[in-house]
């Protein structure tokens, strides 16, 4: 067979395997072949990052490209300290690739000592597979609740088109102001200068003859010979330098550096050229990663020909779409800001290695701020459930956290999201298709990287010593401002809106290396609700403390019981007012945003805003632990007892009603016979004397605890009484589901379901995500199933009906019996328990002449749930209907109390 026969032959041959194979790939194509270009993205960098980490011979012309001299630099130790788990770096390492938000190199000198911005380094994390937030729940129904629960968040807390959200951003500093105003403008003229040219010189490939794709005249290919992306951006550069007084950097390195940010430029493209309903949303990871590289690689490049310099810069973690290494589900986050020093980061190379000591995975710990991602532009709507549920992980995380930020992507439309303790503001939307977006949008990110690190959301009074591993802790203000030390944060915040509430253990002495820790006090940081007037703000958690310890601080017989006020008040920071004159403005909620935001809100939401949250933070002596760590039920009764009379003491010599009675706010001290019980957390507490006390009728407590008036809503005095309510229905509880640290594999019920509630009683909307979402997960719990309990009706759908629920369960001994049969029978002397319950029901609903105040059921109800139901009253009047027992045993609220209180003593 001629040669030329057999060459055919075999081509034809060659082209029909191919198109079998392509056939047969057709349909899967293969997820073998997008898990290997995934596993080769994990373990390959980039091709200008692969250039600065390969071996000195395969260098080509990326050489020079590092703005930093490589005698300045560092290495990274990966090595965790002795202090630290091992899946912890060193900080003081870290430093260097990715900052922690802290503004300078590890090896600058400044970088000793406290630090006051980023992310906190190490904390003790409340997040792992025994905390309240996971037990009881699968990862899978704990993503999945989540996302219901973002969903209701999203619809009750966000609102939409804030004008002027992007100018909370804008540095406090007029220096800093004036410079990143010039700087947002200069970069993107060069942007808009980048996108008129047709293309980088690396870039200019296509065929040279005719009719080829990507032709180009030879005028043209001259032009772009001379007006190249690379020649463009330094020149940009360089006049940069001539304009101010500073030496220019060397021409080489501004060359490579002009180079790397053309190649990031390019990468960027992709998003403006974006065709709608094409694509993934994957596809959009990389180019969005690449704008800001090259924002913070522009920054970096001019930084000692600027005026003011920058704080910080923001870059992304670099592996988009993974899940959080100290997450505690399954949900991967699309893109995660990281903050970087500005002397630390290097153009080019990846910046952004977690604490984890893993290249892989991001942490909540070190965030900024999250991105979610969605292909189309209507998919803004569609992110930012998700962003709400990622970002609830940073307040988990970083207990320095006052506030936080987000940025939501639909295609080419981007959002800005403020997220504050009390609502979640959405920027109008930003479309990067257009220059006026792509102005703001760079204006957004210059303003990140120099403002202040108050104006990200940080808290300048929360200080990190990276050396000796230490907080430093700022309470009170003026002369009577003190300072102490802690090691960690106890309890963190769990939930993305409310009072936010962290506690420390400190000491006024600082911990030092291989000597024991003792803490001395306890410190509390929230932002629970307050009047704009501190003198007038009759619910002060220190005021209350301040007044019990000046009643009750000589009584012995009630040390240990309650905390000792030491310090404390309203937390405030240092920000410029007027002009340059700096002042110590108070913290909260509405300080945080500009007078023009706060009048769009109150027209916008009248009279249902949201009231106000100031920023406090009270030293107490004492320090307890939590109920779970109890041995025993009679452990579990002295505390309980120890509890309620300090309640009943402070209520009658102090005049101060506790009304948020809740296994939180219940600890011990000592052990075995010198266990004492302790009545913590007075922030919805209230003086009877005061005749001007602010929303005494309202709604307050913890689902499961709260009496049956509290949850009706009705205009009713909150008495003593209901907090003794909310007690046996605590008791009830842990005798239901104990109170052991110990994991749970029903899925009904955790040791404390997730929402709180604290609205006004007169609202006819009220917002309880916790609610709507435990709802929606239970009704596939019906009494036919193994492991239903009846305690789960006091937190399941409305609130009307967890009133109604509880009003049944306690109407009689028989109703109430089936709570108590279903107590933990291998808890030891459950009995003892059992006891207590039903004879404090009895006290409270049973044991009173007036048949009136007995019983649950308002005789309406009881006529149509029951018809041989014995009249509770005695009276078939209808005229008597309405008769309430909950309401007429108020009138005698002092006499029951003191009764319940030798109840529990006996």
């Amino acid at each position: 067979m001629p040669k030329r026969h057999q060459h055919q032959e075999y081509q034809g041959a060659l082209t029909r395997n191919r198109a079998r194979l392509q056939n047969k790939r057709v349909g899967d194509t293969t997820e073998v072949s997008l898990n290997r270009r995934r596993n080769a993205a994990e373990t390959t960098p980039d091709k200008e990052n692969a250039d600065f980490n390969s071996p000195p011979r395969k260098r080509k012309r990326f050489n020079n490209a590092l703005i930093i001299p490589e005698s300045n630099r560092r290495p990274v130790d990966t090595r965790a300290p002795a202090s630290v788990s091992k899946s912890r770096c060193d900080s003081s390492a870290i430093g260097q690739s990715h900052g922690h938000g802290h503004g300078r190199a590890a090896g600058d000198p400044a970088s000793a000592g406290l630090k006051q911005t980023g992310p906190t380094p190490f904390k003790f994390s409340t997040h792992n597979a025994q905390s309240i937030i996971s037990r009881g729940y699968s990862t899978t129904e704990l993503q999945s609740t989540r996302r219901l629960d973002a969903k209701t968040l999203v619809d009750d807390y966000l609102l939409p088109d804030i004008t002027g959200l992007l100018d909370l951003a804008a540095p406090d500093s007029k220096a800093a102001e004036e410079t990143a105003s010039r700087l947002a403008v200069d970069i993107s003229v060069l942007f808009e200068e980048l996108l008129s040219l047709k293309s980088s010189q690396n870039d200019t490939g296509g065929k040279r003859g005719r009719g080829g794709k990507g032709v180009t005249s030879r005028k043209q290919r001259v032009q772009q010979r001379n007006h190249t992306q690379p020649d463009v951006i330094f020149s940009w550069m360089s006049e940069r330098y001539r304009a101010s007084s500073t030496s220019m950097v060397s021409q080489t390195q501004l060359k490579a550096a002009a180079n790397i940010l053309s190649k990031r430029f390019d990468q960027f493209r992709k998003w403006i050229a974006t065709k709608r309903g094409t694509g993934k949303e994957s596809d959009l990871y990389e180019p969005i990663s690449q704008l800001f590289h090259f924002v913070a690689g522009c920054i970096k490049s001019v930084n000692k020909a600027l005026p003011a310099h920058p704080e910080r810069l923001i870059v992304p973690f670099v592996y988009p779409d993974r899940k959080s290494a100290d997450g505690d589900d399954e949900s991967r986050v699309d893109l995660v800001l990281n903050i970087a020093g500005p002397d630390s980061y290097i153009i080019g190379t990846p910046t952004n290695t977690p604490s984890s000591g893993s290249s892989k995975l991001p942490m909540f710990l070190d965030a900024f701020a999250v991105i979610e991602v969605k292909r189309e532009a209507q998919g803004v709507k569609r992110a930012l459930p998700q962003l709400f549920q990622y970002t609830r992980g940073i307040y988990a995380e970083q207990y320095n956290r006052r506030f936080a930020w987000g940025l939501a992507v639909g295609g080419k439309q981007v959002q800005a999201v403020f997220f504050g303790p009390s609502y979640a503001l959405a920027s109008p939307s930003m479309d990067i298709g257009q220059r006026s977006g792509r102005e703001q949008l760079i204006r957004l990110l210059v303003d990140w990287s120099f403002c202040e690190s108050h104006k990200l959301g940080y808290d300048p009074t929360i200080l990190f010593n990276k050396q000796s591993r230490y907080y430093e802790i700022q309470v009170g203000q003026g002369s009577k401002m003190e300072t102490y030390y802690s090691q960690g944060a106890v309890i963190g915040v769990e939930r993305l809106f409310g009072r936010h509430t962290r506690c420390f253990v400190a000491s006024k002495t600082k911990p030092r290396p291989r000597v024991e820790f003792k803490p001395e006090v306890f410190i509390k940081d929230a932002w629970p609700e307050a009047t704009s007037d501190a003198e007038g703000d009759h619910r002060d958690e220190s005021r209350h403390l301040n007044k019990i310890t000046a009643i009750l601080g000589d009584d012995k017989s009630l040390d240990g019981k309650y905390p000792k006020y030491i310090n404390g008040g309203r937390v405030h920071i240092k920000r410029r007012t007027t002009g340059q004159k700096t002042d110590m403005v108070e913290d909260n909620s509405r300080s945080i945003l500009s007078d023009s935001i706060c009048s769009q809100l109150d027209t916008a939401l009248k009279e249902r805003a949201p009231p106000l949250r100031a920023h406090k933070r009270i030293c107490m002596e004492g320090i307890g632990e939590p109920l779970k760590r109890i041995n025993s039920v009679p452990e579990l009764i002295c505390v309980m007892a120890d509890a309620m009379e300090c309640h009943w003491e402070i209520y009658k010599r102090c005049g101060i009603l506790h009304r948020d009675i809740s296994t939180n706010n219940i600890l011990f001290t000592g052990s075995s016979s010198r266990i004492k019980g302790m009545l913590i957390d007075f922030d919805h507490a209230f003086c009877e004397s005061d005749k001007n006390a602010v929303r005494r009728f309202e709604r307050t407590g913890t689902l499961p605890f709260m009496s049956v008036n509290n949850l009706e809503g009705e205009i009713k005095m909150h008495t003593v009484l209901d907090d003794w309510e909310s007690l046996l229905y605590i008791l009830c509880w842990l005798g239901t589901y104990g109170w052991r640290n110990k994991s749970r594999g029903d899925g009904v019920g955790p040791d404390i379901p997730q929402g709180r509630i604290s609205a006004r009683a007169d609202n006819s909307k009220i917002s309880v995500s916790h609610q709507t979402t435990r709802t929606k997960y239970l009704k596939s719990h019906s009494r036919a199933e193994p492991g239903f309990k009846e305690i789960s009706r006091w937190f399941t759908g409305k609130l009307s009906a967890c009133a109604l629920n509880k009003r049944r369960d306690l109407k009689d001994n028989e109703s109430f019996k089936l709570i108590t049969d279903q107590f933990d029978k291998d808890i030891p002397l459950i009995e003892s328990l059992r006891s207590l319950v039903h004879g404090l029901r009895r006290t409270l609903i049973d044991d009173h002449k007036d048949i009136r105040m007995k019983g649950t059921m308002k005789r309406s109800e009881v006529s149509e749930e029951q018809d041989d139901y014995d009249d509770v009253f005695g009276i078939k009047n209808r005229a008597q209907d309405d008769i309430d027992p909950f309401q007429e045993r108020m009138a005698n609220a002092d006499d029951i109390a003191k009764s319940l209180v030798k109840n529990m003593k006996k």
